[in-house]
């Protein structure tokens, strides 16, 4: 089999990837960049880069300089090694060159220890079509019920009255549904309410890691629940290279050596979120913004959310008819939701539609902070959202 003509394109600087460059068999590497393309400076290596030590240096280039040398040298892949926050960027430079396959080296397989024991690196390659966009973020509830119920839950989870979890056949249909118009995501979050009420979490992970396999995959958790009896789920977030973010709650708080030691034992990642006391609320009764101003200074700006075949800018979409229902107010949720199962659009066009301004970002203002509260013993109220 003749090797692949490639371009490689590397921001992770790494002895181990080197090492695997001189012994993969399988590729033949016609040009390296070393930098981003919006940074400095650039190394181009030609066609002898095994033995290459004085590589050419460029002051700067931009995509159409990528494009440009990805079509003089006649190849037939692009090599992305690059960090995944900035892959979306990246890859667009390389949007639909005729004849050449995208390749991302995932970053749980750019560690020295995957590229060392990697016999080529085309045993590492996630297959990527440059022709389709890329999703920034994408979250998913696993759970819209919670154990804690805090007071302004962001996802109205105090105002779920029975347990209600996700389906895993609707999320498995729609992740195979979202392929269809992108080629990866940066993110999956698998949020709730409490995600580990479902009694199917620990299906999901490996869900998301066969349909998007370089994604980063996230799980949000107040962590009150996770201990060794939850075996199925550690042994999916591990297989899966996934990672558990935990809030410190004052319950959480007392668990965290118990915690840490568990995942340390595992070998899990994780994150811990260290939880001030205080909670934000942003939502208006009434504008107080343009859709662009609120639009500017929204903190889930590119944070969609994924539900029953419906993918939305952002959760309030989605989940803002809690609030209307319970409370008789009427901020708008019907914009910046789309069935993705009956949806005929062009991805990039579905990608611009994402990151648009709607008419329910003008209700979304300053932020005001109130003190944390659990929602044992009080009944929800509007204020709990509503900015007075």
């Amino acid at each position: 089999m003749q090797p692949m003509k490639a371009i490689l394109l590397n921001t992770i600087p790494s002895p181990a990837l080197d090492r695997l460059l001189k012994r993969s068999e399988q590729i033949e590497l016609c040009a390296r960049f070393d930098r981003c393309p919006e940074q400095l400076p650039v190394c181009v290596l030609d066609n002898s880069v095994r033995e290459h030590t004085n590589p050419l240096r460029a002051e700067s280039f931009d995509g159409t300089e990528l494009r440009q040398a990805a079509t003089d040298s006649g190849v037939d892949a692009i090599l992305f090694a690059v960090p995944n926050p900035s892959l979306k960027q990246v890859c667009e430079a390389f949007r639909d060159i005729p004849g050449v396959q995208g390749y991302v080296l995932p970053f749980y397989s750019a560690t020295d220890s995957a590229l060392d024991a990697a016999a080529d690196l085309t045993d590492l390659l996630i297959p990527i079509d440059l022709g389709k966009p890329r999703l920034k973020m994408v979250q998913i509830n696993l759970a819209e019920h919670c154990n804690l119920n805090c007071k302004g839950c962001a996802n109205y989870s105090s105002l779920v009255k029975q347990p209600e979890c996700s389906s895993y056949a609707q999320v498995a249909r729609d992740l195979r549904r979202l392929r269809s118009f992108f080629w990866g995501i940066e993110t999956v979050k698998l949020m709730g309410g409490e995600p580990l009420l479902n009694p199917e979490a620990a299906r999901y992970p490996g869900l998301v890691r066969r349909l998007f396999p370089d994604s980063r995959i996230e799980l949000g958790t107040n962590g009150l629940l996770l201990g060794p009896r939850q075996g199925l789920l550690l042994e999916a977030m591990r297989q899966a290279h996934a990672e558990f973010v935990i809030s410190l709650y004052p319950g959480t708080r007392a668990r965290k050596e118990q915690l840490e030691e568990l995942l340390h034992r595992e070998k899990i990642a994780y994150r811990l979120f260290e939880f001030r006391g205080q909670f934000l609320k942003y939502l208006y009764e009434r504008p107080v913004y343009t859709p662009e101003e609120g639009y500017l200074h929204c903190p889930a700006r590119e944070c969609h959310c994924l539900e029953n075949g419906w993918l939305a800018v952002c959760g309030r979409p989605l989940y803002l008819h809690r609030l209307n229902r319970a409370f008789g107010t009427a901020i708008p949720d019907g914009e910046g939701k789309w069935n993705i199962h009956t949806l005929e659009l062009d991805p990039w066009e579905l990608d611009r539609l994402l990151r648009t301004p709607i008419d329910t970002c003008r209700y979304c203002g300053p932020r005001c902070r109130f003190d944390w509260q659990p929602g044992a013993g009080r009944p929800p109220e509007k204020q709990d959202w509503i900015v007075d």
